[in-house]
């Protein structure tokens, strides 16, 4: 497990694993409320920045990711 803050090199690869791979991306735990909608492969899929995962429908973040989607 890594923990934020990300790189700029995590950053990248966190954004491609999370929108290139054909895996289920991290997503939101509110993503179930109505307003959160389709970014990529799901509803309320999480944006990895330095600072961490943000949601961009609500104030969720979460601080770490596998190490191995940095890889």
């Amino acid at each position: 497990m890594i923990k934020a803050p990300f790189t700029p090199e995590q950053v990248q690869k966190l954004f491609e694993w999370q929108f290139t791979k054909h895996v289920h991306p991290f997503t939101c735990k509110n993503r179930g409320d109505g307003k959160h909608t389709y970014i990529g492969h799901d509803h309320g899929t999480l944006i990895p920045t330095i600072n961490g995962w943000v949601c961009p429908f609500c104030e969720y973040t979460q601080d770490w990711a596998h190490e191995g989607m940095v890889r």
